[in-house]
C-alpha cells in the first residue's frame, strides 16, 4: 500500500530541508571588502576563506561585521553553522585583536574560545580547550574586532590537543598573547574554510 503523507508533514518537512540548505553560504565580495576594510586581512588571517559561518545569541544574529554590546556576547553561542563533511572534524576559535585596545594591541590577540574535534558541525559535541569568555578586562574603553574562524582537521582525523585547558575562571595571562594562525599551523590545519566576525563596544 502506497504511503500518503498528511499536507502538514509535508510543509513542514519542506521547511526543515529549506532551513538545512540555507545556512551554506559563500563568502561574497562585498564580504571580502570588509575583511580588508576593517584589517582582518592581514591582521587575523592572510587570505578570505571561502565560507561565511553563521553564528547566533540568543536573540542575536551575528551579521558580518556587526557593531555588538558586551552583554549579547557575555555567553557563548546558542549556534554556529557552516558547510560540513559529516565525516571530518573541524576546530573553532573566537579570537580578539584588539587588547587592550586597537591603537595599542600589546597583548597581541586574546583567545576567547577554542572548540577542537567538532564532528561536522556539532560544536556542542566537540572538545573544549578553552571556555567561552565575553568581553570586559583586560581590553580597554572602544571598539575591538573579534573573529570566528573554523579550520578543517587534517584527514579527517581527531587531533590529540596539548595545550593546557584554559576555564572561564583561569588566569586571564592564559589567554593573551595569543596568534592563531602560529596555533593552526601547529596542528598542521593550514587554512580557514569559514569566517564571521563582530565589532563589541566596551564602554568602561
Amino acid at each position: 500500500m502506497r504511503q500518503t503523507w498528511p499536507p502538514r508533514f509535508v510543509f513542514v518537512l519542506c521547511l526543515v530541508l529549506t532551513v538545512d540548505l540555507s545556512w551554506s553560504v559563500e563568502l561574497t565580495t562585498n564580504m571580502t571588502e570588509i575583511l580588508r576594510e576593517h584589517k582582518i586581512i592581514p591582521d587575523c588571517v592572510p587570505i578570505e576563506p571561502p565560507q561565511f559561518l553563521e553564528v547566533n545569541y540568543v536573540h542575536t544574529v551575528v551579521e558580518f561585521g556587526i557593531q555588538l554590546d558586551t552583554l549579547t556576547v557575555m555567553y557563548q553561542p546558542t549556534d554556529l553553522k557552516w558547510k560540513a563533511e559529516k565525516d571530518s572534524y573541524y576546530t573553532i576559535l573566537l579570537t580578539g585583536l584588539d587588547v587592550p585596545t586597537r591603537e595599542n594591541n600589546s597583548v597581541s590577540q586574546y583567545k576567547h574560545w577554542i572548540v577542537g574535534n567538532v564532528p561536522g558541525n556539532a560544536f556542542f559535541a566537540g572538545e573544549t580547550i578553552v571556555e567561552y569568555v565575553g568581553t570586559g578586562l583586560p581590553y580597554g574603553k572602544g571598539m575591538h574586532r573579534l573573529v570566528f574562524l573554523v579550520y578543517e582537521q587534517p584527514d579527517k582525523k581527531r587531533i590529540i590537543f596539548d595545550e593546557e585547558i584554559v576555564r572561564k575562571e583561569s588566569n586571564k595571562e592564559l589567554r593573551m598573547y595569543f596568534c592563531a594562525q602560529k596555533f593552526f599551523r601547529k596542528y598542521n590545519m593550514q587554512t580557514a574554510i569559514a569566517i564571521n566576525f563582530m565589532r563589541v563596544e566596551e564602554l568602561l
